[in-house]
C-alpha cells in the first residue's frame, strides 16, 4: 500500500510511544457522542429489544455518523521488497499481487472474487504439476471499504528460500496468462461452484445476517440490498466477464512483488 501506516504492522518503536491517556483521549469523545449501531439477529422479542436498547443506550444526544474519508493509496506496481524476518521456520514466503478496485460495485467485486478463485486453481495445479512440491499456496482479492479505488489481489506461496524468485516468477506469469488466454469454462464452473454451495449454507445462519449484512447498514443501506440478488448474481457470472477482468488487472507491469526470507537471530 505504498507506506500507507493504516495497512500492515504498526512499525514497533511507533507503537511503543503510546500510552493509555492517548487511548483514553481517541476512544472517550467517540464512546460518547458518536453514532451508534447496534444489530440483533436470531430469535428474539422486538419489543423488549427495543426497550433494552432504550434503557442502556438511550438519553443522549449523538452525532449522526461520518462519512469516513480514505485516501489515495499508490500500489507499487512494477516493484518488488524482499524482507528478512526472524523466525524458527525454514521456510519463505512469496506474494505477488496486482491493484484491482474497491468494495462498493457488489458485482465486480464477487466477479473478482471469483478471477482469485481461478488463479489459485491455477497455481495448485502448477505447484502440483510443474514444481512437484507440496507448497502451500492461496489467492484472494481483498476491496477497499474505506480507500476509493483501492484493492489487490495477492498470489501467496509458502516456499523452501531457494526457490523464492523463481517461485515469483511462475506467479508473474501466471497473472499474464490469465490475461492472455481465455479462462475455460470448467475452470470457472470449479471456483463457482464451492462458492455457490457456501452461499447457501451461509445464507441460513445468523453469522451472515449480522456480519455481512447488518453491520455497518446504517452507514451503507445498500448491504441491506444485495442478500437479494447475491445468489442470481454469482450463478449469471460468465467465462467472457472473468477474462475481461483478467485482461483489465492482471497485467504484467502492474504486478508488485514481496520476498520474506527466514533469518536467525543472532
Amino acid at each position: 500500500a505504498g507506506g500507507n501506516l493504516r495497512y500492515g504492522a504498526v512499525p514497533l518503536e511507533m507503537l511503543n510511544r503510546i500510552t493509555v491517556a492517548d487511548i483514553e483521549q481517541w476512544l472517550r469523545p467517540v464512546l460518547k457522542e458518536s453514532g451508534l449501531e447496534i444489530s440483533v439477529v436470531g430469535d428474539f422479542d422486538q419489543q423488549e429489544i427495543l426497550g433494552l436498547a432504550g434503557i442502556y443506550f438511550g438519553g443522549q444526544a449523538r452525532k449522526n455518523f461520518q462519512k469516513l474519508e480514505g485516501g489515495q493509496i499508490d500500489f507499487p506496481s512494477g516493484k518488488s521488497l524482499s524482507l528478512p524476518v526472524i523466525t524458527h521456520s525454514e521456510k519463505g514466503m512469496v506474494t505477488v499481487a496486482w491493484p484491482t478496485a474497491d468494495f462498493w460495485d457488489i458485482s465486480r467485486t464477487r466477479r473478482l472474487n471469483m478471477l482469485a478463485s481461478v488463479l489459485d486453481d491455477r497455481m495448485r495445479k502448477l505447484i502440483r504439476e510443474e514444481l512437484g512440491a507440496a507448497y502451500s499456496a492461496y489467492a484472494y482479492n481483498r476491496p477497499s471499504l474505506v480507500d476509493p479505488g483501492y484493492g489487490v489481489l495477492r498470489s501467496v506461496v509458502v516456499v523452501d528460500p531457494p526457490q523464492a524468485e523463481m517461485v515469483a516468477g511462475k506467479l508473474k506469469q501466471l497473472g499474464t496468462q490469465l490475461t492472455d488466454d481465455k479462462i475455460t469454462a470448467d475452470e470457472l464452473k470449479r471456483a463457482l461452484e464451492p462458492t455457490l454451495t457456501s452461499i447457501r449454507d451461509l445464507v441460513r445462519t445468523n453469522r451472515y445476517w449480522l456480519q455481512s449484512v447488518l453491520v455497518q447498514s446504517s452507514r451503507h443501506p445498500e448491504r441491506l440490498e444485495w442478500p437479494r440478488t447475491i445468489q442470481s448474481d454469482l450463478a449469471a457470472i460468465t467465462v467472457e466477464e472473468i477474462s475481461a477482468l483478467a485482461a483489465k488487472y492482471l497485467q504484467p507491469e502492474k504486478a508488485a512483488e514481496v520476498v520474506l526470507l527466514p533469518a536467525k537471530k543472532e
